[in-house]
Protein backbone atom coordinates (compact mmCIF):
# COMPACT_ATOMS: atom_id res chain seq x y z
CA UNK A 1 0.00 0.00 0.00
CA UNK A 2 2.75 2.31 0.67
CA UNK A 3 4.47 1.66 -2.62
CA UNK A 4 1.21 2.71 -4.24
CA UNK A 5 0.95 5.82 -2.43
CA UNK A 6 4.75 7.08 -3.40
CA UNK A 7 4.18 5.87 -7.01
CA UNK A 8 1.10 7.80 -6.97
CA UNK A 9 3.03 11.23 -5.66
CA UNK A 10 6.08 10.50 -7.75
CA UNK A 11 3.86 10.09 -10.69
CA UNK A 12 2.44 13.94 -10.23
CA UNK A 13 5.81 15.23 -9.51
CA UNK A 14 6.73 14.00 -12.70
CA UNK A 15 3.54 15.30 -14.41
CA UNK A 16 4.46 18.86 -12.77
CA UNK A 17 8.40 18.86 -13.78
CA UNK A 18 7.06 17.96 -17.29
CA UNK A 19 4.63 20.98 -17.59
CA UNK A 20 7.34 23.40 -16.30
CA UNK A 21 9.85 22.27 -19.12
CA UNK A 22 7.25 22.17 -21.52
CA UNK A 23 7.74 24.64 -24.31
CA UNK A 24 10.83 26.55 -22.59
CA UNK A 25 13.49 27.35 -24.65
CA UNK A 26 16.37 27.14 -25.62
CA UNK A 27 15.21 23.32 -26.24
CA UNK A 28 18.54 22.02 -25.98
CA UNK A 29 19.01 23.20 -22.46
CA UNK A 30 16.10 21.75 -21.00
CA UNK A 31 16.56 18.54 -22.86
CA UNK A 32 19.35 18.71 -21.36
CA UNK A 33 17.50 19.56 -17.91
CA UNK A 34 15.27 16.86 -18.72
CA UNK A 35 17.80 14.41 -18.95
CA UNK A 36 18.11 12.30 -15.52
CA UNK A 37 14.36 13.51 -14.94
CA UNK A 38 13.24 11.21 -18.05
CA UNK A 39 15.53 8.29 -16.89
CA UNK A 40 13.27 7.76 -14.47
CA UNK A 41 13.86 7.31 -10.67
CA UNK A 42 11.51 6.29 -7.98
CA UNK A 43 11.36 9.99 -6.93
CA UNK A 44 11.48 9.15 -3.04
CA UNK A 45 12.71 12.58 -1.82
CA UNK A 46 9.37 14.64 -2.99
CA UNK A 47 7.06 11.50 -2.65
CA UNK A 48 7.72 11.31 1.46
CA UNK A 49 7.94 15.41 1.32
CA UNK A 50 3.89 15.29 0.16
CA UNK A 51 3.10 12.50 2.33
CA UNK A 52 4.83 14.36 5.24
CA UNK A 53 3.10 16.97 4.47
CA UNK A 54 -0.25 15.30 3.99
CA UNK A 55 0.00 13.81 7.38
CA UNK A 56 1.15 16.32 9.50
CA UNK A 57 -1.63 18.94 8.02
CA UNK A 58 0.58 20.88 6.28
CA UNK A 59 0.32 22.27 2.52
CA UNK A 60 -2.86 21.93 1.09
CA UNK A 61 -0.80 21.14 -2.66
CA UNK A 62 3.34 20.47 -2.05
CA UNK A 63 3.56 19.67 -5.56
CA UNK A 64 5.94 23.10 -5.96
CA UNK A 65 7.75 21.78 -3.03
CA UNK A 66 8.06 18.08 -4.03
CA UNK A 67 9.40 19.47 -7.45
CA UNK A 68 11.70 21.86 -6.10
CA UNK A 69 13.34 19.12 -3.99
CA UNK A 70 13.55 16.78 -7.30
CA UNK A 71 15.13 19.54 -9.20
CA UNK A 72 17.54 20.48 -6.43
CA UNK A 73 18.40 16.44 -6.23
CA UNK A 74 18.58 16.42 -10.00
CA UNK A 75 21.22 19.86 -10.17
CA UNK A 76 23.13 17.66 -7.62
CA UNK A 77 23.82 14.65 -9.82
CA UNK A 78 25.05 16.56 -12.62
CA UNK A 79 27.40 18.38 -11.20
CA UNK A 80 28.63 15.20 -9.08
CA UNK A 81 28.76 13.14 -12.82
CA UNK A 82 30.95 16.25 -13.52
CA UNK A 83 33.77 16.23 -10.88
CA UNK A 84 33.98 12.10 -10.53
CA UNK A 85 33.68 12.40 -14.60
CA UNK A 86 31.11 9.57 -14.44
CA UNK A 87 29.59 8.31 -17.94
CA UNK A 88 26.83 6.44 -16.67
CA UNK A 89 23.95 7.72 -14.07
CA UNK A 90 20.52 5.49 -13.64
CA UNK A 91 21.45 3.87 -16.51
CA UNK A 92 21.85 6.59 -19.38
CA UNK A 93 25.10 8.72 -20.66
CA UNK A 94 26.02 11.53 -17.86
CA UNK A 95 24.46 14.82 -18.63
CA UNK A 96 28.28 16.29 -19.39
CA UNK A 97 29.02 13.26 -22.04
CA UNK A 98 26.38 14.35 -24.08
CA UNK A 99 26.06 18.28 -24.03
CA UNK A 100 29.50 18.58 -22.54
CA UNK A 101 30.74 20.07 -19.01
CA UNK A 102 30.38 23.71 -19.63
CA UNK A 103 26.41 22.22 -21.05
CA UNK A 104 25.78 20.01 -17.87
CA UNK A 105 26.76 23.19 -15.86
CA UNK A 106 24.49 25.18 -17.38
CA UNK A 107 21.60 22.40 -17.26
CA UNK A 108 22.44 21.83 -13.72
CA UNK A 109 22.33 25.60 -12.63
CA UNK A 110 19.05 26.39 -14.31
CA UNK A 111 17.18 23.26 -12.37
CA UNK A 112 18.81 25.02 -8.95
CA UNK A 113 17.25 28.28 -10.38
CA UNK A 114 14.21 26.84 -11.19
CA UNK A 115 14.07 24.74 -8.41
CA UNK A 116 14.13 28.10 -6.46
CA UNK A 117 11.42 29.62 -8.69
CA UNK A 118 9.01 26.84 -8.41
CA UNK A 119 9.28 27.46 -4.42
CA UNK A 120 8.85 31.26 -5.40
CA UNK A 121 5.58 30.36 -7.19
CA UNK A 122 4.32 28.48 -4.37
CA UNK A 123 0.79 28.50 -3.11
CA UNK A 124 2.01 28.79 0.47
CA UNK A 125 1.80 31.80 3.01
CA UNK A 126 5.07 34.07 2.08
CA UNK A 127 5.96 33.34 5.98
CA UNK A 128 6.32 29.49 5.09
CA UNK A 129 7.53 30.21 1.61
CA UNK A 130 10.39 32.48 3.54
CA UNK A 131 11.63 29.43 5.63
CA UNK A 132 11.41 26.96 2.83
CA UNK A 133 13.39 28.96 0.76
CA UNK A 134 15.91 29.72 3.62
CA UNK A 135 16.31 25.54 4.77
CA UNK A 136 16.93 25.38 0.13
CA UNK A 137 19.44 27.46 0.37
CA UNK A 138 21.29 26.13 3.32
CA UNK A 139 20.87 22.87 2.22
CA UNK A 140 22.25 23.39 -1.45
CA UNK A 141 25.14 25.41 0.75
CA UNK A 142 25.83 22.53 2.83
CA UNK A 143 25.63 20.21 -0.10
CA UNK A 144 28.39 22.32 -1.77
CA UNK A 145 30.70 22.54 1.14
CA UNK A 146 30.29 18.52 1.19
CA UNK A 147 31.73 18.51 -2.36
CA UNK A 148 34.56 20.92 -1.26
CA UNK A 149 35.45 18.02 1.45
CA UNK A 150 35.13 15.59 -0.92
CA UNK A 151 37.47 17.49 -3.63
CA UNK A 152 40.02 18.19 -1.00
CA UNK A 153 40.46 14.49 0.36
CA UNK A 154 40.79 12.77 -2.69
CA UNK A 155 43.85 14.92 -3.34
CA UNK A 156 45.26 13.23 0.09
Amino acid sequence: MLEEEIKKRADAVDAHLQACFDGQLPQELYRACRHYIDAGGKRLRPAFLMLACELSGGEDDPISCAGAVELIHTFTLIHDDIMDNDELRRGVPTVHTLWGSAGAILAGDTLYSKAFEMMACSPMNTEKKSECIGVFSRTCTDICEGQWLDLSLKDK
